[in-house]
């Protein structure tokens, strides 16, 4: 419906203004996820953070073309009361303080709702127990989650409209979701890693790679760089700017026991503590003091 007034013209720029707005945010979020993308290939944790940087300023940007608006709502108002004068006499407050009268207490404040209308629908205006205006968004589910978007009709209630944010990262493997809190994106991995630099864990000291389970389920593995594969050896890694490097030492096996014979066998496995009286003989019974003596007392018959 075309506006019957000046001041209905000036309602009806606002409305055509906020929808490119909201126009404008959507191609925003867009450009981040895809700019996200590139950058982070699919690790998820890398789009998370991206994306919720990227998301803020997109917002950041969205409530400035709004107050922007909202500005020019004001002053094409002032326009439509004089055209001759900015305010035409009738006390059309901007986008800083009010002052003067109106409701409004002395110049220095508020006293009453009335003296802080800013003549814009997609506001509720207020005055607070500190004597200064608020404007609070009318459309507002207090829901991080969704673009508030507010619609000036040619009644006395906006329209409000709350289109959902995307979190959509086009991976199959993730379940992508919205902190309602704080806006950020989410992306719960259900397939576990696909690519060896999913699992890197900023250990030079570690070589990380995905493994496919069963169920074609990724699961990091992140093994030690230096393995001489030696049970009887404890391998040692040491960074240095020119890459991991490597050593071994024998490895430890002594139990403090005096009654065993404590070795390292690579083919048993690694440390061994064998009884240190056992004379292979059936017909005795080995014992060891406690100090490691060894006694082999004969069991009899029908030992010989």
């Amino acid at each position: 419906m075309a506006p019957t007034s000046c001041e209905g013209a000036c309602r009806q720029a606002l409305h055509q203004t906020l929808r490119a707005c909201g126009r404008d945010n959507g191609r925003c979020h867009s450009r981040c996820h895809d700019r996200c993308e590139q950058v982070c290939g699919h690790r998820p944790r890398c789009m998370g953070r991206c994306e919720a940087a990227c998301g803020a300023s997109c917002r950041r940007r969205h409530e400035h073309c709004r107050q922007e608006a909202r500005q020019d709502l004001r002053e094409c108002l002032a326009d439509c009361a004089d055209p001759g004068t900015p305010d035409g006499g009738t006390n059309i407050p901007d986008a800083g303080p009010d002052t003067g009268n109106g409701g409004q207490d002395g110049g220095t404040g508020c006293s009453d709702p009335n003296g802080c209308n800013d003549q814009d629908p997609c506001t509720n205006d207020s005055c607070n127990a500190a004597g200064q205006c608020v404007h609070e968004p009318f459309c507002n589910d207090q829901n991080a989650c969704t673009t508030d978007e507010c619609t000036p009709t040619l009644g006395s209630v906006p329209d409000c409209a709350y289109p959902p944010r995307s979190c959509d990262d086009q991976n199959q493997c993730t379940v992508d979701s919205c902190n309602q809190m704080t806006g950020d994106c989410q992306h719960d991995n259900t397939c576990g890693c696909q690519y060896n630099t999913e699992c890197e864990d900023g250990d030079v000291c570690t070589v990380d790679t995905c493994e496919t389970i069963f169920g074609g389920v990724g699961q990091c593995r992140h093994e030690p760089y230096c393995n001489d594969q030696n049970p009887c050896t404890v391998d040692e890694c040491s960074p240095t700017p020119a890459g991991p490097q490597c050593a071994s030492r024998p490895t430890e096996c002594g139990d403090q026991d005096p009654c065993t014979n404590d070795s390292c066998d690579p083919m048993r496995g690694g440390c061994v503590h064998d009884p240190k009286c056992d004379d292979q003989d059936p017909c005795t019974t080995d014992t060891c003091g406690t100090n490691g003596d060894c006694s082999h007392d004969s069991v009899g018959p029908p030992c010989p």
